[in-house]
């Protein structure tokens, strides 16, 4: 029993973390029942989440508690559901959806990768910065910014503070994205490739492109 206690410690999963990993798992449950509940139009259990937390976090501020809770489901609970959610991904899935939408998705990449680099040279912001930025941003968020770190060797300011600018702003257009899709005369399909190659994280994405529904 002992080395399991030992493994479990290990991976985050301690005492102090079970009220943090309690909050996340009522904030889930509540997005889903706010989900299913509204009915005049489709909302995803995220959008709700989202904000439920920051809701919750402007009322009572950071919650010490939770704390170790909440990095055990962003190491490690978050990390495996994204790795969950790709094994629905098949390369069927992707030739499904054609050179065009692949190549612009790709080109979208590299061009925003690139004109981040540019435009931080531009405006004399620090190399290590603009890498980040350029990374979290053309990628997959704060994800990339952790990986793209060990290469830049920034410092924990500039990461942090890429983290917050790529979070801040994928948030606002992770709420955006679906009033203007209400506007725009575009398919499911079109939105949900518009949706995907645009924005940062992978939650963001899902949870703003299933607003369109998950099938055109």
């Amino acid at each position: 029993m002992e080395w399991i206690s030992a493994s479990l410690n290990r991976l985050g999963l301690t005492s102090a973390a079970i009220p943090g990993i309690a909050l996340c798992a009522g904030l889930a449950l509540a997005a889903i029942a706010g989900s299913r509940a509204f009915t005049l139009f489709p909302i995803s259990p995220m959008i709700i989440a989202v904000t439920i937390a920051m809701a919750i976090a402007g009322v009572a501020g950071k919650l010490a508690f939770a704390g170790p809770g909440n990095a055990f489901v962003l190491r490690r609970l978050l990390r495996l559901a994204i790795v969950l959610l790709g094994l629905q991904l098949t390369l069927g899935d992707i030739a499904a959806l054609g050179a065009p939408a692949v190549t612009l998705v790709l080109a979208a990449l590299v061009a925003t990768f690139f004109f981040t680099i540019w435009f931080g040279r531009l405006i004399g912001a620090p190399q290590p910065l603009t890498q980040l930025l350029a990374a979290g941003t053309a990628i997959c968020g704060a994800s990339a910014i952790v990986a793209a770190n060990s290469v830049t060797r920034a410092s924990h300011s500039d990461a942090v503070y890429a983290v917050v600018i790529v979070t801040f702003f994928g948030t606002i257009f992770m709420f955006a994205f679906p009033a203007l899709y209400q506007l725009l005369p575009l398919s499911a399909r079109q939105y949900g490739v518009w949706t995907g190659g645009a924005l940062h994280e992978v939650a963001q994405a899902v949870a703003a492109g299933f607003q369109a529904g998950q099938s055109e």
